[in-house]
């Protein structure tokens, strides 16, 4: 879809390209800022030790994501164990379902709603950079 406006003042049409093009540099900057402002947030606020991120590409858009566990790994008991071959012994009916009811997570979310508020304040900072006004 192309939009065509005619002026007859030059230095109208040029002050309006020079708008533009601000604008748009802005928004193309915001792809490294971004990644880097959800990278800050998971090592300030989450004190996350390595920022886990990762990055998909579908066209012009670009969707960055985090895997948030319930609770820490390392806080699992098969974290950092060597896993030790022996006989199997068979499943029964209540060893599966209580390996059921502990995998359920009680009520709590799994990410606290502050510092949900922290990324959406820090993301929020981020639009209010990009300016619109001419400057």
């Amino acid at each position: 879809m192309a939009l065509l406006i005619s002026f007859e003042n030059p230095e109208v049409v040029e002050a309006i390209q020079d708008r533009v093009d601000g604008m748009t540099q802005q928004v193309g900057l915001l792809h490294l800022e971004v990644p880097a402002e959800f990278v800050a947030w998971q090592t300030e606020d989450m004190n996350r030790q390595i920022p886990n991120i990762e990055t998909a590409d579908e066209g012009w858009l670009k969707r960055w994501t985090t895997r948030i566990w319930p609770r820490s790994r390392a806080s699992q008991s098969w974290f950092g164990k060597k896993r030790v071959r022996g006989p199997r012994k068979r499943k029964t009916q209540s060893t599966f379902a209580a390996r059921l009811r502990a995998r359920v997570s009680g009520p709590r979310p799994i990410l606290r709603d502050e510092l949900f508020e922290m990324l959406r304040e820090r993301m929020r900072a981020l639009l209010d950079k990009v300016s619109w006004k001419q400057s």
